[in-house]
């Protein structure tokens, strides 16, 4: 998959569909690079198809299908990653409803909470959207 989305007028249809591409992906704490002369955020995740979107019940995803992916966020201007304990290289964090948008940012968290706090947030600040998805293999290849 390839999906990449930039400007300031993406209809609010296709700006859902963001979270639910990414949402239960896994990240990797080691594997997200902020680069702040460019203005850019790299994200490594492994996401999983998804297979039915539904309205009232969860979504349908393909879990014995992962896929190593690379999300791309630019215009970013400032990045806060929190973490509640310390994450090592390897350490996957899953994510809660994947990566959500809301005027000027950009944000996304563990499922895992601590004292009802996520145990892992990145919340970046863009000055406009610009957002890419890359599948850059599944893990059965």
């Amino acid at each position: 998959m390839y999906l990449k989305l930039r400007g300031d007028d993406i209809p609010a249809e296709l700006l859902e569909y963001i979270p639910l591409l990414t949402d239960h992906a896994r990240l990797m704490p080691g594997e997200v690079h902020y680069d702040p002369q460019n203005g850019e955020v790299r994200i490594a995740i492994i996401r999983f198809p998804l297979l039915k979107r539904r309205k009232v019940l969860p979504s349908k995803y393909d879990f014995n299908n992962p896929r190593h992916s690379l999300i791309t966020v630019r215009n970013v201007h400032s990045c806060d990653i929190h973490a509640k304990r310390s994450f090592e290289l390897e350490d996957e964090v899953q994510l809660m409803f994947g990566v959500r948008y809301s005027g000027d940012q950009m944000y996304l968290c563990s499922a895992e909470e601590e004292h009802g706090q996520p145990c892992y947030s990145i919340t970046m600040a863009i000055s406009s959207f610009d957002l890419e998805i890359v599948d850059l293999e599944s893990e059965s290849d």
